[in-house]
């Protein structure tokens, strides 16, 4: 899958927020067989109908899998070592 369009949707401090607008599917080989094409196949179906572009977001510099309580103790304790 690609990102082809993106929106900012938030900013947390100086870190921005996007969300998904579209999006593309590229295939990476092109299988000749047809040795496992019926799964492929049932795979992409099932990929396709959950729909990343809604309620999907990302950061290019803010872990967003972690509590904002954890990112601002990463970067005290980042700026403690710093000190030493």
């Amino acid at each position: 899958m690609l990102v082809t369009s993106k929106a900012r949707a938030a900013k947390i401090g100086k870190h921005a927020i996007y969300t998904i607008k579209e999006m593309q599917m590229i295939p990476l080989f092109n299988n000749t067989t047809s040795d496992g094409r019926d799964d492929e196949n049932r795979y992409i179906k099932m990929f396709k109908e959950v729909n990343i572009e809604k309620g999907f977001y990302f950061s290019y510099t803010y872990d967003l899998t972690r509590s904002l309580q954890e990112n601002m103790m990463r970067k005290i304790r980042n700026v403690q070592k710093k000190g030493d």
